[in-house]
Formats: structure tokens, sequence, C-alpha cells
């Protein structure tokens, strides 16, 4: 059976699943294409071309609407998808290759890569076919400028009205060739080949200039999308992405020669720039960007320039790239404050130092030596300090081979040298032609912050999806100076992937392969398009990313490749956030995909870094790091058909059932709370997943000390609440006559001996939740007929109807008559918020066996006004009616986001009424302002309870959830001046708690 489909044997055994190889697809068995490369996309013979011959269409019932097809439009369709694919990793031949082949008409032989040989041969295809007489005016004709006197004014007054499109100066191929170029990060040297190759071949044609169109396209492209990042400060990650992309494919150009790479003295001049000229002014623009206090602006250029410079190492000196490129932009650096910082960073994924888990043990000494290991490298944080680090070192030796692949060596063009003759011959394809200049003329963002000129504004934005947090959960790249470590533990049998890794993959690959696969991800991430089709997938994405290993050279160069790429997904993993560039359901996708594609590579990998995480890394990773492990691995092991090595869950259930909350114990309940809230019946996991730990059924549901209330039977309080349940849910009540019948005499002296305050409210809203104890119960029914091997059946019913949906339905029907009758309440009892937080202490009270039903019924009370931010503040964190209690309730921070993220849309859509905008704005920052003041001294009350010099479980989650919750309401709301030093200030009057003040300092760094 096929492990990949999640069936047949472990993945985490040997010999289990199907060995994962090079897909063959279609013409894998060789073909009957000529010459040496047989495996030709292009060819004439393909049954794509069909040699002009009418096709019958495939299916008989829709003949009319093949036919009314717009033959030009079904041509460029299928040249964008030749063009998309010339540069596939697919069909590579493994020896080494001589190009051209055997072809005694060609003097000078070129030794290339197996990669490059067989680009080279797809890209002369494909060149052979798209340079057809037949395709070529559709192909290649563009819109000419013309620029004489006599037209000038009529064409001025028809661009006017009729602006000519940028995609019609180029033409449709060269359109399709920069798209491609500027979203496919593994093909960028293949598609510098074909813009060289085809430029060659029309030169002749009433068409040449192929290549200089290409590249004034593509500064287009740059302009455009640069301006509109600076500008809006959305879609930040893919339009920096596709900026650097093609940075790299016109440096790529300036090794052909197409575009004047270097020259000894660099003039400045924004419309004769060089390759290295261009670089050098966005650097200017970099500094000038934090002269203007632009920070993000300053380190998102200094971030596209960096990682062009490994692609025009060959023709610039290395003294010119330190000087002028190296040395401003560590000078940039050196105010830089990475988000990413341990402890203090608002993204970090790693706390200062470990929580104190109370497991006994004195780290003290492990400390100390992992602080002095760490004096240098716990510096480097993030992706564009590790970018500056590994650009001062690529002097050194690398396998990775991207930067430096030139396919366009083993074009090849057939000459006639003597026409009279009529002889011919293959020489290879060189430019010809004069190298042109770079021009930024059209830089809005540049003009603004080189000149001032424009009228541009820069709006702030975070550097999310450029820059990323490192997490080496594989332990650093090997020191040119260090020994080979002997190996300690002799009784277990070598990992030699793992080994090739640690010592195959320095400094250097590792960085690169972290980029590109990143890349890869933003590039190819999946979308669904306003008619709901789904472009891309998951399964293609992770298909792109296992060509990866061809990028490398030496022997055995892919050998140990899966552990660096499961290092970048974790740390990709840990730093994910509901907002973020790279969203935590896409990357867990993309794992389970290469999972599944090579289950015998992947999977060990898996273990080792699943045994690292939870021994070296769980007691140092953020609260939101953990928690986004958890849902990884809940989610892999649903999808995987919980194959998991049993002796993980024997090692991991002491730590689970220890009544004292700990990193490692909070993981593993996590996980199986999760696949507990993912499956329709929880005695699966039992049966499946924990055959050999069934004590683990007792952490199925979260732990919480708020308690359903009972009413004594017979009681004025019980028979008021079965009462109110009568109306709601059997009757359905109108809300009106419901609030009138709770606001009225009889209610007011049913209450009157009921000995407590809020009373309506309580009971209102335990029975608007009350189908929360049905499916609570029927859980446990399950579970208990599981543990007594009883085949007794639930009840069916039951499990088939969507209470959820239900209560939700009824929380909005109803939300106004609570509205009413907590307003009626609060005249009497005080702070309507505490009366909303003693509200929700019972919904969580019935649902906290579900913390996404309990996420859901508390997002729906907020977002219809019945509890505001400050109430749900007030219960996540304990503070109800001063009972002095410092219970928190688990994941406390992401129900105060949800709060905050539904009262700023509520504030945009009143922004829409002139009237009503500006009032709601400033409502909406007043709101903001008490939240941040409530939340932060709530906090500090709370933190200031412990003062060791280890800040223990609670006191991390209270730390990092409140930096979480700051950082998320400034982002909500117009910045607003001096707003960190005011927050921090609150931090103030504590005692000098050491937690307290990390707190502080971490609020001074917003």
């Amino acid at each position: 059976m096929d492990s990949s489909g999640g069936g047949g044997r472990s993945y985490y055994h040997r010999g289990g699943g199907r060995r994962g190889g090079r897909g063959r697809g279609r013409g894998g068995g060789g073909g009957r294409g000529r010459g040496a490369y047989r495996h030709q996309p292009y060819g004439r013979g393909n049954n794509n071309s069909n040699n002009n011959r009418n096709r019958r269409p495939g299916n008989r019932f829709g003949g009319d609407q093949v036919a009314a097809q717009d033959p030009e439009t079904a041509m460029i369709r299928q040249v964008s998808s030749f063009v998309s694919r010339v540069g596939e990793f697919k069909n590579i031949r493994e020896e080494t290759i001589i190009t051209p082949d055997g072809d005694e008409t060609i003097t000078t032989a070129i030794s290339l890569r197996p990669l490059e040989a067989t680009t080279a041969a797809n890209i002369n295809d494909l060149v052979t076919v798209l340079c057809s007489e037949d395709k070529m005016e559709m192909l290649f004709r563009y819109h000419i400028i013309e620029d004489s006197p006599e037209l000038k004014t009529d064409s001025e007054s028809s661009m006017s009205v009729f602006p000519i499109a940028p995609e019609a100066k180029v033409g449709k191929l060269g359109h399709v060739l920069i798209s491609c170029a500027a979203g496919l990060p593994l093909q960028t040297p293949c598609y510098a080949a074909l813009t060289l190759a085809i430029h060659e071949r029309i030169k002749a044609t009433p068409w040449p200039g192929f290549a200089h169109r290409c590249v004034e396209y593509a500064m287009h492209h740059i302009s455009k999308d640069l301006d509109d990042a600076l500008s809006s400060g959305k879609n930040i990650a893919q339009e920096a992405c596709r900026i650097k992309l093609l940075l790299r494919f016109i440096a790529i150009l300036g090794k052909i020669g197409v575009v004047q790479g270097f020259q000894n003295e660099q003039a400045m001049n924004p419309n004769q720039l060089t390759v290295f000229g261009l670089l050098s002014l966005l650097v200017e623009a970099a500094k000038a960007a934090q002269q203007r206090n632009a920070a993000t602006v300053s380190y998102l250029l200094a971030t596209l320039v960096l990682s062009t410079i490994p692609y025009i190492m060959e023709y610039v000196p290395q003294e010119s790239i330190v000087e002028w490129i190296l040395k401003p932009i560590q000078t940039l650096m050196g105010e830089y404050k990475s988000s990413f910082t341990p402890g203090t960073g608002p993204s970090a994924i790693l706390l200062k130092a470990e929580q104190d888990d109370g497991d006994g043990n004195n780290d003290d000494e492990e400390e100390d030596e992992d602080e002095e290991d760490d004096d240098t490298s716990s510096q480097v944080c993030d992706s564009l300090q590790d970018l500056l680090r590994v650009v001062g070192k690529m002097q050194e030796p690398s396998r990775f081979r991207l930067p430096v692949d030139s396919p366009w060596k083993g074009l090849t063009q057939v000459a006639t040298p003597n026409p009279e003759s009529g002889e011919t011959e293959t020489t290879l394809v060189t430019y010809t032609g004069e190298s042109i200049y770079l021009s930024v003329g059209n830089f809005r963002s540049l003009k603004l912050l080189l000149g001032g000129e424009g009228d541009f504004q820069l709006v702030p934005f975070d550097l999310d999806g450029v820059v990323f947090g490192r997490l080496p959960i594989f332990g650093p790249p090997p020191s040119p100076d260090e020994e080979e470590e002997e190996e300690t533990e002799d009784s277990l049998p070598p990992n030699e992937n793992l080994q090739a890794f640690k010592t195959g993959f320095g400094l250097v690959d590792r960085f690169f392969v972290s980029e590109t696969l990143r890349d890869c991800l933003i590039s190819h991430e999946s979308s669904v398009n306003p008619t709901g089709l789904q472009h891309g997938s998951p399964k293609s994405v992770a298909e792109e990313v296992m060509s990866l290993h061809h990028l490398f050279v030496g022997e055995n160069s892919a050998k140990g490749l899966e552990y660096a790429m499961v290092e970048t997904i974790f740390g990709l993993v840990a730093q994910s956030r509901e907002q973020c560039a790279l969203k935590h359901t896409t990357v867990s996708r993309i794992l389970l995909e290469l999972t599944r594609l090579q289950p015998q590579v992947f999977s060990p990998s898996l273990a080792v870094a699943m045994t690292n995480l939870f021994e070296d890394y769980l007691p140092a990773l953020v609260p939101q790091a953990r928690d986004n492990f958890s849902q990884w691995f809940s989610f892999h092991l649903i999808n995987t058909d919980y194959q998991w090595p049993s002796a993980y869950w024997n090692l991991w259930e002491p730590y689970a059932l220890s009544p004292n909350k700990s990193s490692r114990g909070d993981f593993v309940q996590r996980a199986l709370q999760l696949m507990v809230e993912n499956v329709s019946d929880p005695s699966v996991l039992v049966r499946e997943c924990l055959s050999g730990s069934s004590s683990l059924t007792k952490e199925f549901f979260p732990r919480t000390t708020a308690t359903h209330v009972d009413h004594a039977e017979g009681s004025a309080l019980a028979s008021l609440e079965t009462e109110i349940e009568r109306r709601v849910w059997d009757e359905h009540e109108d809300p009106g006559l419901l609030s009138e019948f709770l606001l009225g005499e009889e209610v007011a002296n049913a209450l009157q001996d009921g000995g407590g305050i809020w009373l309506r409210s309580q009971i209102l809203t335990r029975v608007l939740v009350s189908p929360f104890i049905k499916i609570h119960r029927n859980l446990k029914d399950m579970l208990d007929n599981t543990e007594k091997n009883d085949d007794d059946m639930v009840d069916d019913m039951a499990l088939s109807k969507d209470f959820f949906s239900s209560i939700l339905k009824t929380i909005a029907k109803y939300g106004k008559t609570m509205k009413d009758v907590l307003h009626k309440e609060s005249e009497m009892h005080g702070n309507i918020s505490q009366g909303g937080a003693l509200c929700l202490r019972h919904v969580e009270a019935v649902a906290f066996f579900n913390s996404s039903m309990l996420r859901g019924i508390v997002a729906c009370f907020v977002r219809h006004s019945v509890f505001d931010a400050v109430a749900v503040a007030q219960w996540t964190l304990g503070d109800i009616l001063d009972s002095g209690s410092s219970y928190v309730v688990p994941l406390w921070w992401v129900f105060i986001l949800d709060a905050l993220r539904l009262v700023s849309l509520h504030a945009k859509g009143a922004s829409w009424m002139v009237m009503d905008g500006a009032a709601a704005e400033n409502d909406v920052l007043v709101a903001r302002n008490e939240l941040l003041k409530y939340v932060i001294t709530r906090a500090c009350t709370l933190l200031s309870l412990s003062n060791e010099k280890k800040l223990n479980a609670m006191q991390v989650d209270l730390l990092e959830g409140t930096k979480m919750v700051t950082c998320r309401a400034v982002a909500v709301s117009k910045p607003q001046e001096g707003l960190a030093s005011s927050l921090a200030d609150l931090c103030t009057g504590f005692g000098g708690s050491l937690a307290v003040e990390l707190l502080k300092n971490s609020l001074l760094q917003l």
C-alpha cells in the first residue's frame, strides 16, 4: 500500500511507504525527440501545436464553444504555458554534459552543469517555435512611440484619452516573459537566457531590440511595485519578492552584456545607470529614508540590494561592493533593532531566557554556557541580519549555484557564413548589440527620497514577509575552524542525512536554501479568483520546493537538504500570525505535502525536529510560537492517520499529566485538545493515536477553574432560568417581548431573594449558550464508551445538529435584549464591563472544552456590541468582582485581539459615513487607550506577584500576551506620538519586579 497517501506502514519506520523519486510525468520514458535532448516540450511534433491542423473538440457536446474561441487568445495562453515551463527542473540528465554535445561544427565547447545544459536545450527548442514566421507578428508586435514633432501633439492628445498600456510597449511575448521572471524564483537565469536567445533570433526582423524592451518593462514593474508598496503599505511581501526577482533578472543580463553592469567611474545619473549604479542609488535612497525616520523603507531597500549582490559578483570588483554598498548598509544597520530580538522584540520567537517549567533542575551552568556560545550568533535574530552576514562571506565556497548558473552559454543558433555555397554552421549565441543603461526617471518614490520632488507620500508598514525570524532547530552551521564532533551515543545508529546537513551545509548554503524556499512559498501561494477557481495548490508548491536539490553541486548534493527545508518551515510555523504573509495553514499544508511526496526522506527529519523542539526549545519559545507548533502537530497527525511513534507519547505523558503548568505540558495538552476539536468522534484518537498512552485522554479538554452553576431544584432562580430557556429555545419568543419580561416586575420579585448581583444577565447568558452542555456531554459519552469497550450508540441526532450555528444565530437575535438587561443592571451595580466579564465567565464554564467554539462565541457577543473589549480583558485576566484571583484564561490575548479587530472593523464601517467617520475613529482611539491602560496595569499587577530570577509559565503568558495586544492595538489605529513611552510609564510602581521591567523594555521598542 502506498504510505504517501496515509496508509501502509508508518512514515517513521524504515522501509515504510513508497520511495519518493523524481516525477517522470509524460515523456519520462524517452520519446522520439531529435539529437541528444530527447525530452523537448516545445518540439514541432508536440501535441499542443498540432501542426496547424483543425482539431476535433475533445468533448463532442462542446464543439461550438471550442470553435468560437478566439485563436489569438488561445495561442497566447499556449505560449504562456510554454514560457512558464521552459525552466522546469524535469528530465535532467545526471551525467556531465559538454555543450554543444558532439557537434563538430562548433569550434568552442563549454562545460555546463546538467541543469544548465538541459535548460539551454529547452530554450533552443522553444525559441525555434516562438520565432516561426506565422507567430512573430502576434508575439512581437508592440506600440512604437513616434518622436517626430509633427506627430507629437496628436500622440499626446490621444494618450490622454487612450493611454498606452505598458505591456503594449513590449509586446505579448515580452509581457509573458517578464511576468514569469517576476514570479518564478528558481528560473531567473533561464529567463535571462531566453531573453538573449529571442533578442538575437529576431534582430533582423521588423521587431528588433527585444531585450531592450524587456529591460524597460522590467524596470517599469520594479517602479510600480516599489511605489505601490511604499505608498499603500499593503502586499509588501509579494511586491518585495517580485522586485527582488526582477533585480536579479537585470543583474544577470549585466553578466550577458545586455545591460551595462559596471563602470569604474560611477555617475549617479538617474537616467543612465549601470546595474551597480542602480544598486548604489537604492542604497542612497535607503540612507535618505532613514534620515526621514522611515526606518522600514530603509531596511526594505537594503534587503533588496543585499539579495542582489550574489548575482553581480562576477563582474563588479569586491572593493567597489564593499565601499559603495556594504559599508553604507552596515552603517544603516547600526541603528537596526530586530523585531525578533528574544524577549523584547514585538515579533520575537524566543524568550530572553527559558521559562521556569517547575522541573526542579538547576540549569544555571548550562545557561551560562549557552550565553557564551551565543555572544555573536544570538545577535543574528532575523533574515536581514543573516543576509548581511552572508553577503560579507560570499567569497567562501558554496555549493548553491543559482547566482552563478549560466544556461545562456549553451544556446546555439544556425548561421550561414557563405550564402553562395549554402553551407551552414552552428554557433554559440552571444549578445551582439550595445549594452544599455537603466533609468529610474519614473520611480516616484525615489524622486521623493533623493530629491524631495513630487507629492508622493510614504506610508508606515512593517516588514512581515520581507524579514523573517530564525529558529536554528538543528543547531548552528559548522565553523571553518571547528573540528568534527565525536559521536557520544554509540548505541544509536548514525543519522547520515542529519550529519550531512550539519557538516555539509555551511552558513551560506543554509541561508540560500531558506531564502529560496521562502521566495517559492510567497510566489506560488495558492489563491482563489472571484469565480471560485483555485490557482495553485500546496502539492504543486511542494513539488517546486523539492526541485531545490538541482541547485546544488557536488557528490550527493541533496543529502541532508530536507533538514534545511524542515528547519526553515519550522521557523515559519513558529512566527506565523493570523495577519502574516505566510499563514500557518499554508505552511502546514506544504510541509504535509512534502511528507507525502517523500515520506522516507522527510519523516525522519520531522522526528528529529520534534525531538529537538521538545527537549531544547519549548521552554524558550514564546507562548504563541508554542501554540503554533501544537496547531501544526495536530493538523499533521490528523492528515497522516496519526502515524507517530508511541515512544514519543510515552515520553511526553508525565509532562502532560503534571498538575504544574509547563511549556512542554502545555504543548502536548494543546495538541491533543486541537485534535479533539477537529474530529467528529474523539474515540478515534484513543484507538489509533494513543493506544499505548490512554491516560492522556484526561487532557482531551482544557483545564479551567470556571464551574457551571446549578441552582437548587425548585428554587426561584432555577424556575426563572427554565422559563427563559423555554421562551428562547422552544418558543423562539420575540426579543422585544423577552426584554419586557426580563425587565418587568415579575422577574424583579423573583430575584429579590437571589442573593447575588447581575443575576438577569448571568441567567440570560447561560441560556443563550446552554446547548454547549449537551455537546460536551455527548463527547464525554463517546470517550466513556471507548474506555469501557462499550458499543452503546451515542445520540446521532445530537451529533449531526449544528448547535454552534444555532447559538450564533440566537445571540444575534437576542443581542439587543442582552444589552438592555446589562444596561439596566449597571444602574444598580455599576461598571457594565464588570457585568460583562462575569457573564463571559459563565460562557467559559460551559464552552471551555472547545477553544475554537469558545472563541467564536465570545467574538459573536462582541460583534453584536453585547460586551466591550474591556469586559473581555477583565474576564481573560481573572479580574471579576474583586475576587483577587490570579487565574488567567489560556491564550487570553487571542480573545482580546479578536475584540480589537471587531471594534476596528466597526469603525471602518462607520468611516464611510461622512458625518460619523471622524467620530468613529476618535471613539476607537479612546477605546484603544482605555483597553491598553487596563491590560498593562492588570498584567503588571499579576507579574509582580512573583519576582524570581526565571519567569514562571503564567508570567511568560502575561508578558508575551501583553506585548501582542499592545502591538496589535497600535497597528489598528492611527499612530500617536509618544505612545510607547506613555505605555511604558504604566509599568512603574510595582516594586522593581524583573518581569515588569522586561515588559517595560518591550513596550519602549514599539
